[in-house]
């Protein structure tokens, strides 16, 4: 893939709808929705996308973080004060595979990933539920964006075609506080098959992870207390990857195969 995801920016965020909109996005402040419970990053995790130092977004940037900061990733830790953010903030914005994984290389040189693209939806799938591990995974529209087309880089924190919903965190939705001054972050859930439409771009979707197991997500979240996680996760062909670990080899991380 070629593609720099540019990114665009919107600051501002409507206010809660109550019903699905006409594409079946429905936006809550809660990772779970109708006893669906989707990957539970909390807000204070939330990253808002910014541009880079020419001005195009760092949607790809923001998601990682999102998704590293609950997996433990130590080059994500403290958000926008991370190696990772001020690696990217500093340099011209807009990621491809090619792109991210020189940026990973350059901050985590010993941190394991995967990036797949293609058109598989199984690989959302097994990674969001089987694994219950966040996925930086593009989207070409939504509702936050009037529907207009986008090229855009959101944390997929659920996908599944057996229960038939998908939830996403995206960066450019704001996180306010309610009246008690508790953050709260917006959580987009729609139907799976809705966002398998957003996903691909082009003729094609990207989707990267961070193959660490997310045990500091499991001491801060309740929610995961108790969840066992997969041995392995699948990914179809075309998958770029890297899964040693860190100097210390403190995290576990998951095999990668093909379907």
């Amino acid at each position: 893939m070629k593609r720099l995801f540019l990114c665009v920016l919107f600051l501002t965020s409507p206010a809660l709808a109550q019903k699905p909109d006409y594409r079946g996005e429905v936006k809550t402040h809660s990772t779970s929705r109708k006893g669906v419970k989707a990957v539970p990053i909390p807000p204070k995790y939330h990253v808002q996308n910014e541009g880079g130092s020419d001005g195009a977004g760092l949607c790809v940037i923001s998601s990682l973080i999102q998704n590293g900061q609950y997996q433990g990733v130590p080059a994500t830790r403290g958000g926008k004060n991370s190696p990772l953010w001020r690696y990217a903030k500093a340099r011209p914005g807009g990621y491809g595979p090619d792109k991210l994984r020189a940026a990973v290389d350059a901050v985590a040189p010993k941190e394991g990933f995967a990036s797949y693209v293609g058109t598989n939806t199984a690989v959302l799938e097994k990674i969001t539920v089987d694994r219950k591990t966040p996925v930086g995974a593009t989207m070409n529209t939504g509702g936050l964006y009037n529907y207009a087309p986008i090229h855009h880089m959101i944390s997929l924190l659920h996908f599944s075609r057996k229960d038939g919903t998908a939830c996403v965190m995206d960066n450019n939705d704001q996180i306010t506080r309610d009246e008690r001054g508790k953050l709260r972050a917006v959580y987009r859930w729609m139907p799976a098959n809705e966002f398998a439409r957003r996903w691909i771009d082009g003729g094609i979707g990207w989707a990267w992870v961070w193959t660490r197991h997310a045990r500091k997500a499991v001491e801060d979240s309740a929610e995961v207390a108790g969840a066992a996680l997969a041995i392995a996760v699948a990914f179809a062909i075309l998958v770029v990857t890297r899964s040693h670990r860190n100097a210390h080899a403190e995290p576990e991380t998951f095999s990668i195969e093909e379907l």
